[in-house]
């Protein structure tokens, strides 16, 4: 009897493990039962799969544009949904999420206004770290009513805890606050997405964060955002948000009317930015700045470049950096900012910042081994250019910059150990280099794991050929003769990169397990 129990219970543990788990798909062309069982049957609605889909879940889109209710998509605790299908798919490696964009799209009413839109494109509340959104442009949010509607014109998450990955916000607004994303209190993580052109009247025209949550933001892009009154271009924190961190991300091009261009800290944020590039931001007070005097949290702000950036104000608070003096701010490059007050402020405390190894024009009345030298950036663009973002430019060291092996490396970390191009720091074990890049003397192979990865120029189109749906993702990176990048980017499973715009000659393809950290460069020509 005893083991007819034991029978049983597993037979209820097995079909209880089969229904948590299900995975549903989406084909805006599906023509079979619309079930959501199968690429061939697939539901047709987005909100059809949400409104099915539970806890463990997972929900597969195909490409094409997805329009949800007014109050947005709601997505629900433990579900993740993936994008950047053409509708044939196996595995998640075989996405692409350049070539199959899947949209989500907030403009719901008359086309021709943005009043009528969605209130959020996507809507989270209270779900749990199992919860993802991953592959998705989002579009065309709209939040300008009272209370929670006025938050996070893309996505609002209201204390969850999500993962945020390989999506692309753009064109929402806010009337308040995070015209792209708000996230208040849990705990949000955001990667390899572009937050880009949203806007907000008050604080956060990329990003708002608040109510004592907590964010990571790695490997990303927050540019060319506009607040039109408020503060906080790229991202705003405040109302007891407890710690940000960044790493590996441009801030570039965001736009106030009042204070901090890129980032403004509230009173009890403590942040952290490691290996990022800060450019091309203008305000009229401050880069990133101390929201109050009451800020007395530790913060480090390490391997980051800052340049090109605009404080027009003259005013005492008129620069790049305005921080309290718990902050570390080290191995970091402050170069050809309009900055009235000085590159670095110290915000009404009694002890600057910690400031060591920064190469800062026109030099730091503290600090330790920093020097005042041109850091030599290999194709830079000029304060006198702002707004801007990287596009077309190259902040990284050129052969004979000062930056190269002259930080400390104590104040690298373990845990944020690669620089804005997914190199390590420390290259070849010597002294880590000053700024977000570390210096690639040389494109040799690391290891022989990426070998097998398809790559080739195709001649007939005029691009790259990248195929690599033996593994998860890969970073590329095309470098000319001289060392300069010219193009790069992520892929899942298999992309088209165009270079018809190069020059014809000998190119280096650099490529990147972002699981085993391996890499591998080959020789292509184009003719």
């Amino acid at each position: 009897m005893k083991k007819n129990y034991l029978f049983l219970f597993f037979v209820v543990l097995l079909s209880f493990q089969t229904s948590y788990a299900t995975k549903y798909f989406v084909n805006l062309k599906a023509s079979g039962t619309n079930d959501g069982s199968s690429w061939t049957n697939a539901f047709t609605s987005l909100s059809t799969a949400l409104a099915n889909a539970s806890s463990g879940d997972e929900i597969w889109v195909a490409k094409g544009t997805y329009k949800p209710s007014k109050d947005g998509f709601i997505i629900l605790s433990g579900v993740r949904l993936y994008g950047g299908f053409s509708g044939n798919e196996n595995t998640l490696n075989e996405r692409n999420l350049t070539n199959f964009e899947t949209i989500l799209d907030g403009n719901i009413g008359d086309l021709s206004k943005s009043t009528d839109n969605a209130t959020h494109v996507v809507y989270m509340k209270n779900v749990s770290n199992q919860t993802r959104l991953d592959g998705f442009k989002i579009i065309n949010g709209h939040s300008n009513n009272l209370s929670n509607d006025s938050k996070g014109g893309g996505l609002y998450n209201l204390g969850g805890r999500p993962t945020i990955a390989n999506c692309f916000f753009s064109d929402n607004f806010s009337e308040n606050y995070g015209g792209g994303i708000c996230s208040e209190s849990g705990y949000i993580k955001i990667e390899n997405c572009t937050i880009t052109n949203n806007t907000v009247e008050g604080f956060g025209a990329g990003i708002h964060l608040s109510q004592r949550g907590t964010a990571t933001i790695s490997n990303s892009k927050i540019s060319l955002n506009k607040s039109i009154y408020g503060s906080g271009g790229a991202i705003s924190s405040g109302n007891g948000f407890s710690s940000l961190t960044i790493d590996r991300t441009e801030i570039s091009g965001n736009t106030v009317q009042d204070f901090a261009g890129a980032i403004v800290v509230g009173d009890d944020t403590s942040v952290t930015i490691y290996n990022s590039l800060i450019l091309g931001n203008t305000a009229k007070k401050g880069i990133i700045s101390m929201h109050t005097t009451f800020n007395s949290e530790t913060h480090k702000i390490i391997n980051t470049t800052f340049s090109g950036n605009k404080s027009t104000e003259k005013s005492s608070r008129s620069c790049t950096l305005i921080f309290n003096d718990n902050t570390k701010v080290a191995n970091c490059i402050f170069w050809d900012n309009l900055a009235p007050a000085g590159n670095i402020y110290k915000f009404k405390t009694l002890v600057d910042p910690l400031v060591s190894n920064c190469i800062i024009e026109n030099g730091h009345d503290s600090g330790t081994d920093n020097i005042t030298t041109d850091p030599k950036f290999k194709n830079p663009a000029s304060k006198d250019d702002a707004p801007f973002s990287s596009d077309g430019y190259d902040f990284s060291l050129d052969s004979k910059s000062p930056g190269i092996n002259t930080g400390n490396n104590s104040y690298l970390s373990s845990k944020y150990n690669l620089d804005i191009n997914e190199f390590e720091r420390n290259f070849d074990s010597h002294i880590v280099d000053i700024g977000c890049y570390e210096y690639q003397a040389t494109l040799s192979i690391k290891n022989n794991t990426l070998l097998n990865t398809v790559s080739y120029y195709n001649y007939n189109t005029k691009s790259i050929i990248i195929n690599t749906s033996n593994i998860s993702k890969i970073k590329y990176q095309l470098f000319d003769l001289k060392g300069l990048l010219v193009a790069k980017g992520t892929t899942l499973g298999k992309s088209e990169v165009s270079i018809n715009n190069l020059n014809n000659g000998i190119y280096i393809l650099k490529l990147k397990d972002f699981n085993s950290n391996s890499i591998v460069s080959k020789k292509l020509i184009k003719y």
